[in-house]
């Protein structure tokens, strides 16, 4: 079973697509689009905004943390790898770090506590595992936290860029990423980020880690300038 959103600004277009669809195939038609696979979305003739409102609630109750004290950071410390012992249940992790992943679909303020995390899915530590939690506290705060796009904003693409160097002690590698920003004080990984915007809304982020170890700031700031400007030319196209 797959599942499909079509949007045009012709109508007419849209209803001959359904109906070519169900000659060839049995389709269900839930008509005006309001949830899809976890993401909701409210559209009003001034707004639009997508939200995983739901899906943060059923995640909560599931690792039952639904009654929780929210905490207002998505991190509880500059580096989360510390030298203790590895979880008993590795499983377990990685179905967390799983269910977080698609959060980010929508949340661009744990992405990149996310990536730190994703990094030891073979053999995370406790101290992993509680940063896991504790992103889970923070996602309580606001579960219903929204991608907001406004029909009187601007439909000019932007894009902003900044990084720091070298913010990990070890390595001195640097970090790409967008609209999050944490230093890594294990590797010395500078981090930059860039993000997206359209309509008053941001519609693209991440958080990756550089593949070298830059000299100075100005070889990070423009390897993240880089990265921004090759991400804007697909969002173009």
């Amino acid at each position: 079973m797959d599942d499909l959103i079509l949007t045009s600004n012709d109508l007419v277009e849209i209803y001959t697509i359904k109906h070519n669809l169900d000659i060839s195939f049995k389709i269900k038609d839930l008509s005006v689009l309001k949830y899809f696979l976890g993401l909701e979305i409210a559209k009003t003739k001034s707004a639009l905004s997508i939200s995983q409102c739901k899906y943060t609630l059923d995640f909560l109750t599931d690792v039952g943390l639904l009654a929780t004290k929210p905490i207002s950071t998505p991190m509880s410390r500059p580096s989360i790898i510390q030298s203790d012992e590895p979880v008993s249940d590795n499983t377990s992790y990685r179905r967390l770090i799983g269910r977080l992943i698609y959060l980010t679909t929508t949340r661009s303020d744990i992405t990149y506590v996310f990536q730190q995390l994703s990094q030891h899915m073979s053999s995370p530590l406790t101290s992993h595992h509680h940063e896991a939690i504790h992103v889970l506290r923070y996602l309580k705060k606001n579960p219903g936290q929204r991608l907001f796009f406004s029909a009187k904003s601007s439909l000019q693409l932007k894009a902003l860029s900044d990084s720091g160097w070298a913010s990990c002690p070890l390595t001195r590698r640097s970090v790409i990423g967008y609209c999050i920003f944490h230093g890594d004080m294990t590797d010395r990984r500078s981090t930059t980020r860039y993000v997206f915007t359209l309509a008053g809304g941001i519609i693209c982020w991440n958080s990756l880690d550089q593949s070298i170890v830059a000299m100075s700031i100005i070889e990070v700031e423009y390897k993240g300038v880089v990265e921004a400007a090759k991400r804007l030319y697909g969002l173009q196209d």
